[in-house]
Formats: structure tokens, C-alpha cells, sequence
């Protein structure tokens, strides 16, 4: 009687937590209105843009924003993209290691996760290492453009370079495996 008594604790217990962290993808929403204000403004900013390129194109020369504007709204875009990403891929992992580890709604008779058929741990770990990929290739993005080429910059591309060459080299073995096993 304690066993049922627990596991039903433990089973409330567990729903709570996974729709508690579930619930948490309402704090991704506001991070996209964010981004959505940012496109609004990088309208207004190439509208500017618009304005001055088609003086220009009349003869007259017009400077209504500063190159120095649009480099630094550039780079604050490149920011919040990369915030926005290192939250999605936080997210994602937390989920993903909530339902894989914690939860056990989604466990067939065998006691593995249901999804877990369909997905191998290459592939998964194809899907991280994307986001790594493209996390490293904006923060590379943002360096370039703050301080053109630097050391530092060259150091980034050569880390995100070494990420690209993984991320590939594990899909191709990921395609290795697949085939072997068809």
C-alpha cells in the first residue's frame, strides 16, 4: 500500500514539474514580441535606408542615419538573436531531458520513452550540435562586424570552423550507422 501511496505522489510530483517547465514556453513567447519590436524598428531603419538610397539615386545626397547607426543596430539584432537561441536550445534541452529522464507519461511497455524509437543518439546529437553551429556562427557574425578582422575574431571562426567540421563529420557517420542498419 506505501508503494501505490508513493508512486502516485511521486507520479503528481513529476506532472507538476513537467508542466510547470512545459508552461515555460509562454517566457519564450515574450522573448519572440521582442524580436517582433526589433523588426518593426528595422523597418523604420530601412525605410531611412530606402529614403537615402533613392535621393541618391536623384543626385542628392542625403545622410539621415549614420553608418554607425545601422552597424550598431546590426550588432544589437545579432545579440538578441543569439539570447534568443542560447534560450531556445536551453529550453529544448530541458524538455528533452525532462521527458527522456524524469518523466514517465511517455514510456511504453519496455520502459523506454515512445520517441525514443525514431531517434537515434546521432541524430540528436546532430540536432545540438546545429544549434551550436549556429549559435557559434553568430557570435562570430557579431565579432566580424564589431572589430573586422582581428585576432580574436580569427580564433572564433577557427573554433566555429572546428564545430562545423564535427557537426558534419557526425552526420556523415550518423548516415554510416543508418545505412548499416537498413
Amino acid at each position: 500500500m506505501t508503494n501505490q501511496s508513493s508512486s502516485f505522489d511521486e507520479k503528481t510530483v513529476v506532472a507538476f514539474f513537467g508542466k510547470t517547465l512545459y508552461s515555460f514556453r509562454y517566457i519564450l513567447a515574450m522573448y519572440y514580441v521582442c524580436l517582433a519590436v526589433f523588426i518593426v524598428v528595422g523597418l523604420a531603419v530601412f525605410g531611412v535606408a530606402f529614403i537615402e538610397a533613392t535621393a541618391s539615386v536623384f543626385g542628392y545626397k542625403m545622410s539621415l542615419l549614420s553608418t554607425g547607426f545601422k552597424s550598431i543596430y546590426i550588432i544589437k539584432v545579432l545579440e538578441l538573436v543569439d539570447m534568443v537561441m542560447v534560450v531556445q536550445l536551453m529550453y529544448m534541452t530541458a524538455l528533452a531531458g525532462f521527458g527522456l529522464f524524469v518523466s514517465q507519461s511517455y514510456f511504453n511497455d519496455d520502459g523506454k520513452p515512445d520517441w525514443l524509437d525514431h531517434v537515434t543518439t546521432y541524430s540528436l546529437k546532430t540536432k545540438l550540435g546545429g544549434s551550436i553551429v549556429s549559435i557559434s556562427g553568430v557570435h562570430v557574425l557579431k565579432l566580424y562586424l564589431q572589430n573586422s578582422v582581428t585576432e580574436e575574431t580569427l580564433y572564433a571562426a577557427a573554433v566555429h570552423l572546428s564545430f562545423v567540421v564535427a557537426l558534419i563529420l557526425l552526420a556523415v557517420a550518423e548516415k554510416i550507422l543508418e545505412k548499416r542498419t537498413h
